[in-house]
């Protein structure tokens, strides 16, 4: 009889070695729709043991030590729901069912400052850019007196404008209110009437 005992006591002591533990499972639902909710991550605090629901709002947690545990289910748009004191038996399904209630989520507002990079990869001629905090910086009264501060702009006694070597006989300008001008086209042309 003690024989038998001995054997009983061994079995159990081997048994309770290679024991797995229990497992918890349940489905998580939207309280409001009752719809089931994929993806929720659902964390025994502590143990590092956790889980994402499936497509149908299922989980299932393997392997959680005998004993009482809290159990954390946070979803992005809904509280966090906390069950705490789940009791945990060996061998056995804990089964924790679980309604989250969607909430608005709040963020800090962030700010980006968007700056010019120095260099434009995809430029494939000379650009200059002023910018209006340069232009009112400037000692000038007039959108010509911004023109000719610009590199290979001069201009000639007359008040004429010469572009990069150019002559005011040379190119036709075109008179625009200074706010609407995006762009300056400039066209070379021959001046006939001078041949004639």
């Amino acid at each position: 009889m003690t024989h038998k005992i001995k054997i009983f006591s061994v079995v159990l002591f081997i048994s309770t070695l290679f024991a797995s533990g229990g497992k918890i499972s349940g489905k998580i639902t939207d309280i409001k729709t009752g719809a089931p909710l994929p993806g929720v991550n659902v964390m025994v605090e502590n143990l590092n043991l956790g889980v994402a629901t499936d497509q149908f709002g299922v989980y299932v947690i393997l392997n959680i030590p005998t004993g009482y545990h809290t159990v954390a289910a946070s979803y992005i748009g809904y509280s966090k729901y906390v069950v705490q004191n789940l009791r945990v038996s060996l061998d056995q399904t804990t089964t924790q069912d679980i309604q989250l209630t969607p909430e608005i989520i709040e963020g800090k507002e962030i700010i980006v400052l968007a700056e010019r990079p120095l260099v434009q990869k995809d430029l494939t001629a000379s650009q200059r850019i002023t910018t209006s905090e340069e232009i009112q910086s400037l000692p000038v009264e007039s959108f010509l007196g911004v023109l000719t501060t610009q590199a290979g702009v001069n201009q000639g006694a007359g008040g004429e404008i010469h572009i990069r070597g150019g002559r005011s006989n040379e190119v036709m300008q075109k008179k625009l209110p200074s706010c609407l001008v995006s762009e300056i086209h400039i066209k070379r042309y021959l001046y006939l009437k001078k041949n004639h």
